[in-house]
């Protein structure tokens, strides 16, 4: 989404490289690579899922990041407008995740004849933009409140951070203001989301520590 400046220093080093040594063993098993984070407002993903993208492309592995806000199927007023009616409008039916999955599908085909969906956050709009997707693709990132719910994901990381751990966080972000709604929302999106655990492949702890889910084990 355009207007957020992202910081990805703020990114926990251990676990960027965690992260990165498993993405770097589920490379040898798929030609184009595709793992989602998922998890709730504030907990971390987008910061983390740039920082890997960021640590990858410097080490030579082309990466590309695409985002869940960018396919909400409204602008943010808009959406917020909706849900001020009624908050049975909040949960993934305010995404289109069926295209973003079919994008995901086109890219892992080699397809690029398709534009790329940008959501103005400042200016209320969305706009549709050039795709610059590199046809050399090694890994792609998909992040978001509800990319675990994705088909076309090969592995996903979900953040166990939850909104009330991540108040002052989100508070500092200041990316809207934290009105009784937002609270309201933030309550629904936890009650939705924190099932997508049982969907993951991967947690990252509240502390910031990387573990396989269940019977699943971490690569090394």
């Amino acid at each position: 989404m355009l207007g957020e400046d992202i910081d990805t220093s703020k990114a926990d080093e251990n676990l960027v490289q965690c992260i990165l040594k498993e993405v770097h063993s589920l490379r040898q098993k798929q030609s184009l690579l595709v793992i989602a984070f998922c998890g709730e407002s504030g907990s971390g993903k987008t910061v983390i899922s740039k920082a890997i993208e960021k640590a990858l492309n410097s080490s030579g592995v082309v990466t590309y990041l695409l985002q869940m806000d960018d396919y909400f199927r409204l602008p943010p007023q808009n959406t917020s407008e909706l849900r001020q009616k009624s908050l049975e409008h909040v949960g993934p039916s305010e995404v289109d995740l069926t295209l973003l999955d079919q994008h995901i599908e086109l890219i892992k085909l080699g397809n690029r004849d398709f534009e790329l969906r940008e959501m103005h956050f400042k200016d209320n709009q969305l706009c549709m933009i050039e795709n610059d997707i590199p046809k050399d693709l090694e890994v792609l990132i998909v992040e978001g409140t509800y990319v675990c719910l994705l088909k076309q994901v090969h592995k996903t990381f979900f953040l166990e951070r939850t909104y009330v751990d991540t108040h002052i966080h989100r508070t500092a972000r200041l990316r809207e203001p934290q009105t009784e709604l937002i609270e309201q929302v933030l309550e629904k999106e936890h009650q939705i989301v924190k099932m997508f655990s049982e969907k993951s492949d991967y947690i990252i702890t509240k502390d910031f520590k990387l573990k396989a889910h269940q019977n699943k084990n971490l690569h090394h």
